[in-house]
């Protein structure tokens, strides 16, 4: 109903017909003329014969009469409220019961306060039956459907003196812990707690370990009762700003907004039910949230011309939008995501109108590398916004679980299932191009020329034949980077740590887990510029009768690694992996193994040759079991000073990120500035929403504020004790049941790998 309609009705008494244009008014009219013929409303119902009646006096005589059940009463005095909250408080807990506020009446001498039985009431279903998708609790409604004559009516009279009338007799239900709420004092205590960071499970167990004897409702406390305090209190205010999510979302964007254009998050925002002038194309039903940081901004303009992962994952939200993130890699060859897009409009239009705010953000990025999946939608947006890459890879995981899906699919025969995963493993790893060109052919007649693989076959040649440069190892080498696993990574930690493992309902807790990663993401690379080390074993290392060639074992022994000193310098400046025990740095070395041909890593073959080298020139002992390579022992930064500044310019945006207030304000000048934070919402609200809304947030205050009564107590360590050691294991019964060996199907041996090359190199399958 618009607000026009809801103005323009008339409201007729149906007695005199006279017309009013507010409710309010006819039920004043009819007091004033009609008095006589309004009845008074009957709404006690008896809970044994669902007889109604219009007052207490009434009830009591036909509880008597008719159910033989008398209301024993009492009068009582107090010399102030404190007393005579405590004796409530007294009755309540030695009766299990609960007596709540139905009504207050004031007048100039005295205030009335009327108490009743808190499972008095109707049940308020918000579902009907028929539409109700679980079924109720098994314990039942805290209300009865009819009510109780237990109450209690106080009045408070000017001087502070209370005077009690007690109705101590309650009728129609059983005295249940399960019906009456936590207290307040417990409600309040733990809601501190929790502000003071204390973990759940802690909390619980101190609430519960208080049990001696009598049972009360507060060890009946459960996890959902921490929920809902957290909820009530506002503790996850900062986190959940309203209890609409659209609504809470729009705040937090509206919070970002109102910082400097250069440390907001919000890179880009479309609302549901709106327009974007800036971007027609989207419909109006269209929500789009995209998100990059003042850190990753920098990260992205740093790095963003080498490799970029474009990909997208579910599970995030309760609206089965998709996240996608933008990922690149540092000097470190670790993943950093510098980009995210809350969107359900994920085709090319939606990922263009991401990548134009991206390239509005830090300018076009001509990467060297771009790895997607294997759909068009990611590489085709990135033409049209940033231009062809010279290199664009399908990720290896995405290639091998297409592949396993298509065997398992079309392949019934076990033994020829595993024969075709490892042939196309073999194919897909080889490092040689003629060799692979060679593979390629005789592997895809051959699974053509067999009747059980020959869909298969057809498949290959179809969809990966034309192909191979995007997903085939020997057309990547150096290419920096070999499956999406940084970025697949990424979504399992997201998914797993900051979600705790679950779905979340709603987009500003999925958007506050964002923030955490990105934040935990860039201390991890504080950490990495701060602190570099690895332990390495120069046994492996044996020199060649060639110059400057050494061969390296292989951590597992089963292989043999060349390792080739290049005669190319290198041309990374400032190169941050420079040895000067040896002076040189990785990058003028090259290794046969894939860590380095593919991905481009500094392998630690690699590592283990400078480290070899760096003794040699000391005249040291070769045959050291373990030596820790570390920035101590001469893999030190060449440029001190650029290592410092990336250093200084992260922990200044660590710092603006935080919540901490300068240390230089007085207290009277913190709180005032929060009076003055306080006063300016409250004159902004308009609505009983708002109002409602700024005193959630109010509540969590004080709890915040007790949060330091509850400050932990470190235990003095006793002894020393070994925390990687795994404790004992418990003694089982052994199970006679035979295990099922479990074996990696797609993957073959080493010895198989070989074999299934020189058969596909020779054309010799048999």
């Amino acid at each position: 109903m618009d607000v026009e309609t809801q103005h323009s009705l008339k409201y007729a008494c149906p007695q005199c017909e006279d017309i009013f244009s507010h409710l309010s008014s006819l039920r004043r009219h009819k007091l004033a003329k009609h008095a006589e013929s309004q009845k008074t409303p009957k709404s006690l119902v008896c809970p044994s014969c669902d007889v109604a009646f219009s007052n207490f006096d009434t009830f009591e005589v036909h509880l008597k009469v008719e159910h033989d059940f008398e209301v024993e009463s009492q009068s009582l005095s107090f010399d102030s409220e404190a007393k005579f909250e405590e004796w409530k408080r007294s009755i309540e807990q030695r009766g299990d019961v609960k007596f709540v506020i139905r009504t207050t009446v004031r007048s100039s001498e005295k205030r009335t306060i009327y108490f009743r039985c808190n499972r008095s009431g109707k049940v308020r279903l918000r579902v009907t039956s028929d539409d109700r998708k679980r079924e109720r609790k098994s314990q039942g409604s805290r209300k009865i459907d009819s009510h109780c004559p237990a109450r209690i009516t106080a009045s408070v009279t000017t001087d502070g003196r209370v005077t009690v009338l007690f109705c101590k007799s309650h009728f129609g239900h059983e005295m249940k812990l399960a019906h009456i709420p936590i207290p307040s004092p417990v409600r309040r205590k733990v809601a501190s707690q929790i502000a003071s960071k204390v973990p759940l499970d802690s909390v619980l167990e101190e609430t519960q370990t208080t049990l001696s004897g009598e049972l009360r409702r507060e060890h009946l406390i459960s996890m959902q009762d921490f929920h809902n305090i957290v909820r009530d209190f506002g503790l996850n205010c900062e986190v959940i700003r309203h209890s609409d999510d659209s609504t809470s979302v729009e705040a937090w964007v509206e919070s970002q907004n109102a910082l400097p254009s250069d440390e907001s998050s919000v890179l880009f925002y479309k609302a549901k039910g709106s327009k974007s002038p800036q971007f027609p194309q989207l419909k109006e039903s269209d929500f789009m949230l995209a998100i990059m940081t003042l850190g990753q901004k920098e990260i992205l303009e740093a790095f963003g011309h080498d490799v970029i992962c474009l990909d997208s994952t579910h599970g995030t939200n309760g609206f089965r939008y998709k996240l996608t993130t933008l990922l690149v890699l540092d000097e470190f060859r670790q993943g950093f995501p510098c980009a995210f897009l809350i969107t359900d409009r994920n085709d090319h239009e939606g990922v263009e109108v991401f990548l134009n705010r991206i390239k509005e953000k830090v300018g076009t990025l001509n990467c060297r590398v771009l790895m997607t999946d294997m759909a068009q939608v990611f590489y085709n947006s990135w033409k049209a916004v940033m231009g062809d890459c010279p290199v664009r890879l399908f990720s290896s995981w995405h290639v091998m679980r297409a592949w396993q899906n298509k065997i398992n699919a079309t392949i019934k025969d076990k033994t020829k299932k595993q024969s075709a995963s490892h042939i196309m493993y073999t194919l897909l790893t080889e490092t040689d191009e003629n060799v692979f060109s060679t593979m390629l052919t005789n592997l895809v007649n051959k699974l053509c020329s067999d009747d059980d693989t020959s869909v298969f076959g057809k498949y290959i040649e179809d969809n990966y034949k034309k192909s191979a440069k995007n997903w085939a190892y020997c057309f990547r080498e150096r290419a920096g980077i070999n499956t999406n696993m940084h970025l697949e990574r990424m979504h399992g930690i997201l998914k797993h740590l900051y979600l705790k493992g679950t779905s979340a309902k709603r987009i500003d807790l999925s958007i506050d887990a964002l923030m955490k990663l990105i934040n935990s993401k860039l201390f991890d690379r504080l950490v990495s510029l701060e602190k570099i080390s690895m332990t390495l074993d120069t046994n492996r290392v044996l020199p060649t009768p060639e110059a400057n060639v050494w061969t390296v074992a292989a951590s597992n022994g089963n292989e043999l690694y060349k390792v080739s000193r290049l005669d190319q310098p290198c041309t990374i400046q400032p190169c941050l992996l420079n040895s000067k025990r040896c002076e040189t740095c990785f990058h003028v070395f090259s290794c046969t193994c894939i860590d380095f041909s593919i991905q481009n890593n500094v392998c630690e073959h690699i590592h283990l040759v400078c480290r070899f080298l760096g003794k040699c020139a000391n005249n040291e002992d070769v045959t050291d079991e373990q030596m820790e390579i570390s920035d101590e022992e001469g893999f030190l930064i060449e440029d001190e000073h650029q290592n410092s500044m990336k250093i200084s310019e992260l922990t200044n945006i660590l710092s603006s990120t935080s919540t901490q207030d300068s240390p230089r304000e007085s207290i009277e000048d913190l709180k005032q500035e929060v009076l003055d934070l306080v006063h300016s919402a409250l004159n902004s609200c308009q609505t009983r929403e708002q109002v409602l809304s700024c005193k959630r947030i109010a509540s969590s205050m004080q709890p915040v504020v007790d949060a330091s009564i509850y400050s932990a107590i470190s235990f003095k360590e006793k002894e020393k004790v070994n925390v990687r050691k795994k404790i004992d294991p418990q003694r089982r019964f052994i199970s006679k049941k035979k295990k099922t060996q479990k074996t990696n199907n797609f993957k073959p041996t080493i010895e198989e790998k070989g074999r299934i090359a020189t058969r596909a190199t020779l054309d010799s399958f048999p």
